[in-house]
């Protein structure tokens, strides 16, 4: 099966990231660190419950690569350096902070519907779909881990 290209992806459009950046974001901090603040929730998040990062289908790709990238504290590094650089490109929205909104609203409609599997449609420009299965070995080791050694919600 032939991956399908940044082009050919149904993303959120740019207008509408944009406005939820700036609804979210006060006129004392940066889109940086707005990136940083969500980031932060999201990596104490995932140490709990690794296997969340299925929630965020391929956009996962995007954002392993833009924690390692800016070194947000110390706790990126344990989700392992594994990438696939054709979905982390594939899923950009324009700006990193454009895409990691994107990521977050995509994770609350899957947290919405209580849809927690791996499987994901990637829904493409001329109507069909794309089946996506989220799979990150640093993950899926970091959860057995935490279950080998009593780390539970």
């Amino acid at each position: 099966m032939t991956l399908p290209a940044r082009e050919d992806i149904l993303k959120p459009e740019k207008e509408v990231l944009q406005a939820l950046i700036k609804e979210n974001i006060s006129d004392d901090i940066s889109k940086q660190e707005f990136r940083k603040h969500l980031y932060t929730g999201i990596i104490h998040q995932l140490l709990k419950e690794p296997l969340r990062y299925r929630t965020y289908g391929a956009f996962w790709w995007f954002m392993k690569a833009d924690m390692r990238s800016r070194e947000l504290g110390r706790l990126a590094p344990l989700f392992g350096k594994t990438r696939n650089r054709h979905w982390e490109e594939a899923m950009r929205c324009g700006t990193p902070t454009m895409t990691l909104m994107a990521a977050y609203l995509y994770e609350g409609e899957r947290i919405s519907a209580s849809v927690w599997g791996n499987e994901h449609r990637i829904e493409l420009v001329d109507g069909s779909f794309h089946t996506f299965v989220s799979s990150d070995p640093d993950m899926e080791a970091l959860h057995i881990a935490n279950q080998a050694f009593g780390r539970r919600k």
